[in-house]
């Protein structure tokens, strides 16, 4: 038997259908995950979260984050401890596995210190997201663990 050109057609294909079925079963496996599981949730509550960074866009230097040696050091006005309530994100883009969160508990000098050892190194984003007379606010911060 010969092999011309109708067989190098069929080989063609058939090997064409061959690596669309591979990239198709390896797309299917891999995991893609989102940049967070209640995205669609959040999106309803787009209007109070504006709202939220307006307000600490008003505050300004009142609530900040400072990279220290040890840590990071969160900071609030101090007529804010007593009232305020909140909590800190701890956000990887690189990996979703490694996000956490942690209760915002200023001490009497309205600051809240977080060790830089228990985080991963790379790149990190820090959301603080609080309550205080009644105001939401809410201040996102970019930060790299060596």
């Amino acid at each position: 038997m010969r092999f011309h050109w109708g067989h190098g057609l069929v080989v063609a294909f058939v090997l064409f259908a061959m690596m669309i079925g591979y990239m198709v079963v390896v797309a299917v496996r891999s995991d893609v995950p989102m940049v967070s599981k209640d995205y669609y949730r959040q999106e309803e509550n787009f209007n109070a979260h504006a709202e939220a960074v307006k307000h600490a866009k008003e505050a300004g230097s009142l609530l900040r984050m400072e990279e220290t040696a040890t840590g990071l050091t969160f900071i609030c006005p101090k007529e804010w401890v007593k009232t305020s309530q909140g909590e800190i994100y701890f956000y990887r883009p690189s990996d979703a596995r490694l996000d956490f969160k942690v209760a915002f508990t200023p001490d009497e000098e309205g600051r809240q210190i977080i060790h830089t050892e228990l985080l991963t190194k790379g790149y990190w984003r820090a959301k603080l997201q609080l309550t205080s007379n009644g105001k939401s606010y809410f201040k996102d911060y970019a930060f790299q663990v060596q």
